[in-house]
């Protein structure tokens, strides 16, 4: 088991998820930024400011090719890890998201 010792971010973290290959790491944290490292070269890859309020949930894809965010804001989003453009938002929860998953694919 490798242990990873410093993760930076500015703020606290929510939520975190490792993406199925292990290559990846994504973190929501409470100013609203979804951030996505690289754990093989120690470095941020991007950061997804995509919530004015606080990532309470985070989710990879089965493929790890979309990251999906909820939060206190109401959204949702989905977002293509690789071109780091937002696929889509939903806005229809009167409270916050605090879990997350994509529907299985046969």
């Amino acid at each position: 088991m490798r242990v990873y010792r410093e993760i930076p971010h500015s703020k606290f973290i929510n939520c975190i998820h490792w993406s199925r290959n292990g290559s990846l790491i994504a973190t929501g944290d409470i100013d609203g930024h979804a951030r996505i490292f690289d754990i093989n070269n120690n470095d941020e890859k991007f950061v997804l400011s995509n919530h004015g309020l606080s990532v309470k949930a985070i989710k990879f894809s089965e493929d790890s090719k979309n990251i999906i965010t909820g939060g206190e804001d109401l959204h949702i989003n989905i977002c293509d890890v690789e071109t780091k453009k937002r696929l889509g938002t939903w806005v229809s929860h009167s409270d916050w998201i605090t879990s997350l998953s994509f529907h299985p694919v046969d």
